[in-house]
């Protein structure tokens, strides 16, 4: 989903340069390490803070597992917050040596990928942003078995069934609540847009971002050609993503315009929540 997720009253963090997962007790304000112990590295250990990460990326809290986009080791690590056991799910190559990238489905734990960012989870399925292979894959939880949803390795952009959808360096990724059916939110990064993968009609869409590298609010129309800049949504790297309080919009942070930015689905427009300090202009 993205580098920060909260259960309760504790928010988890990929801490991508301390190269460990950190926790924040939002009542008392106390800071925790849960696993890594800084370094980089690739290590499971039965020690939480004796493991070792290289840039986590992104989280997911499910139950009492933390699973992590460990994006340099291009492998999906998980954190058992009530043992503390600290284990690879799925890529990555041999434990103890540089995390292996490349492109592979099958069993977990044979997979491939290539700086996984983004974590998300439907049913019984993780569904994970595979950023270099410029795709979407999913994680069997109960065969253990890896396959791709969407995308190939070849960057691209086109919206269509998830055969023929293209993604470029896809960096984020959430699944939207249980009553707005089961669809994910891509952060399609260096396509500067928002992408929607419905999973019941097999399609994907973009929601928001007409592709250019710029800043303005607006809205997201077919007809991109004929609307002013001005109506036109355009981003420069989206990345995390969350839902906003109503339960209905999502937030966005917008990395190069230094902005967070709000998507109203139902409108398909984007405005600017908070920043703005050393990014572009609006138009």
């Amino acid at each position: 989903m993205s580098a920060l997720q909260l259960r309760d009253n504790t928010l988890y963090v990929a801490d991508q340069f301390n190269h460990s997962i950190r926790s924040i007790d939002v009542t008392t304000g106390i800071v925790s390490t849960v696993a890594g112990n800084g370094d980089i590295g690739h290590e499971n250990s039965l020690k939480p803070k004796e493991a070792m990460f290289s840039a986590p990326s992104g989280i997911l809290i499910w139950g009492p597992i933390v699973y992590v986009a460990d994006r340099d080791n291009h492998a999906i690590r998980t954190v058992n917050v009530n043992t503390g056991v600290v284990d690879t799910l799925a890529g990555g190559g041999v434990e103890g040596q540089p995390g292996k990238s490349g492109y592979k489905d099958g069993a977990a734990r044979e997979a491939r990928f290539a700086s996984p960012a983004g974590v998300a989870a439907i049913g019984s399925c993780l569904y994970i942003a595979d950023a270099d292979n410029h795709c979407i894959r999913a994680i069997d939880l109960h065969s253990q078995t890896v396959s791709t949803l969407s995308g190939t390795k070849e960057a691209g952009s086109r919206d269509g069934n998830l055969d023929e959808a293209r993604f470029n360096y896809p960096a984020g990724l959430m699944a939207l609540p249980k009553n707005q059916g089961q669809k994910l939110v891509v952060a399609d990064r260096l396509n500067q847009r928002l992408r929607l993968i419905d999973l019941e009609t097999k399609e994907v869409t973009t929601i928001a971002g007409c592709g250019e590298q710029d800043f303005a609010d607006g809205e997201t129309k077919k007809q991109l050609q004929q609307v002013n800049d001005g109506e036109i949504a355009m981003m420069d790297c989206p990345i995390g993503l969350c839902m906003a309080m109503n339960g209905k919009n999502i937030l966005f942070t917008d990395m190069f315009n230094h902005r967070v930015r709000e998507l109203n689905v139902k409108k398909r427009a984007v405005t600017t929540v908070s920043g703005g300090a050393g990014g572009k202009p609006a138009h």
